[in-house]
């Protein structure tokens, strides 16, 4: 058997390799009789005897700051200001390859928003990520009843290799 601060030791290094990081809370031993004592400063866990004199808890790690922005930038698509949701669209496309997740946003954001600005700039921002999942909306952005959006979902489509892209490309009437 290992003693006891060794076995924590390995305890909080499985947990930092889990979830990144993990805190020592003191916890406050029961005394025969169940009434609280002090709190046990030192960082001990006695597991023998199941006896928790030092709870650790697992902290998650800090969301990393391209996860943040995505988010922010995801929630910022249904804001109530039109001019906030194009530049959320605009700057979600700069993302590129990371706004992966925000296909789904950007693809609502596409066919229903009733400002045309923001309908184009997800038109460009689906093109600027790439994905073979933004070619369907595209396609049914090329109808759309502003020709600068359906212009826009047309260059967009530009960049796709597909077969899909290509024959919506050929039944685009153009400006």
């Amino acid at each position: 058997m290992c003693p006891n601060n060794l076995r924590n030791s390995i305890l909080v290094a499985l947990l930092c390799s889990l979830n990144g990081c993990a805190a020592i809370v003191p916890y406050v031993t029961p005394d025969a009789q169940g009434r609280g004592q002090a709190p046990v400063d030192r960082p001990v866990r006695a597991m023998s005897s199941g006896v928790v004199e030092t709870a650790v808890i697992a902290v998650p790690k800090k969301k990393d700051k391209v996860t943040r922005r995505l988010e922010k930038l995801t929630k910022n698509l249904d804001y109530k200001d039109p001019v906030v949701r194009t530049h959320a669209a605009f700057w979600l496309g700069e993302m590129r390859e990371a706004a992966r997740p925000a296909i789904p946003a950007l693809t609502s954001t596409l066919l229903k928003d009733d400002s045309r600005w923001v309908r184009r700039a997800s038109a460009k921002a689906l093109g600027k990520i790439g994905t073979s999942d933004a070619v369907r909306p595209l396609t049914l952005a090329l109808k759309d009843r502003d020709k600068w959006v359906a212009h826009s979902a047309a260059n967009a489509l530009k960049t796709f290799k597909s077969r899909e892209a290509r024959v919506a490309l050929a039944n685009y009437k153009g400006i």
